[in-house]
């Protein structure tokens, strides 16, 4: 089996999937916006393993794909990290704020 140096973007269409799972857990267990409450010990290391993981796999690369760099790796997880929990969390609490006016404190 040879190495054909495709390009990565199978890898960071994996890495954005896995990106926005991550971040979008943190920002649906809350109704409020997320950093409302903090999530258990148990859940913090679960998603910071599987980020890491995650991460590992991609800057290693896989068989006929290519590692991504740094800079793209910390491009999609900024890129993740704002539409999550910030465009998301805050169209999030204001839906649940409009049609659910009891459900937010």
């Amino acid at each position: 089996m040879s190495t054909l140096d495709l390009p990565s973007e199978g890898l960071d269409n994996y890495l954005t999937l896995l990106y926005f799972a991550v971040f979008s857990v943190v920002s649906a267990r809350e109704r409020r916006a997320f950093w409302s409450t903090r999530p258990s010990r148990w859940l913090i290391g679960t998603l910071t393993a599987e980020a890491l993981v995650g991460t590992a796999v991609t800057r290693v690369g896989l068989p006929d794909l290519q590692a991504l760099p740094w800079a793209e790796t910390a491009g999609i997880f900024a890129y993740a990290l704002v539409a999550c929990l910030l465009v998301n969390d805050l169209l999030k609490v204001g839906l649940i704020r409009w049609r659910i006016p009891t459900a937010v404190a």
